[in-house]
């Protein structure tokens, strides 16, 4: 409900705008994987890869808000949407910020910026989910209103030992 959702407080000399493929790729392909190179079961993705997640059904331009400092791309929030009958939902699939612009704001700015456009097209919940470890995006989210539903747990077996 946008009545009751704060509104996002970009801050000054930053902007807001959604994913251009063709000029914007290269580049939101780095902050993406600088975003997250700190995370456990982290892989770094490709262009290409990118690409063609962008291109996935309930995926698209539209979905990706891309923040700007100057024409540096600093940080995102990739959507999701999804309508069949009268049912609509969204997901916040993936938020990063560059590690030198945390601690601005700019992450909440941005997911705060993706609900409201996922609400603006029709989306009667938004969903997420969240490494368990990564705690300041716990802290986020939870600040936001979001409660936690479902936890999943993740395995690994090293096999170079």
């Amino acid at each position: 409900n946008l009545s009751v959702l704060e509104s996002p407080k970009i801050p000054a000399n930053y902007k807001v705008v959604s994913l251009n493929t063709k000029k914007d790729i290269e580049e939101f392909t780095k902050v993406h994987n600088l975003s997250f190179s700190m995370h456990w079961g982290f892989s770094p993705n490709t262009v290409d890869e990118i690409k063609q997640r962008v291109m996935m059904e309930r995926s698209g331009e539209r979905g990706i808000l891309l923040i700007r400092s100057q024409s540096q791309i600093v940080g995102y929030n990739w959507t999701l949407f999804a309508s069949k009958n009268n049912n609509s939902i969204g997901w916040i699939s993936m938020t990063g910020v560059a590690p030198s612009y945390r601690g601005k704001s700019l992450g909440r700015s941005i997911v705060l910026t993706g609900m409201h456009d996922l609400i603006k097209r029709g989306a009667s919940c938004v969903e997420l989910e969240v490494d368990s470890e990564n705690l300041r995006a716990r802290e986020l989210y939870l600040s936001l209103g979001f409660e936690k539903s479902a936890e999943s747990i993740w395995f690994e077996f090293d096999l170079s030992k």
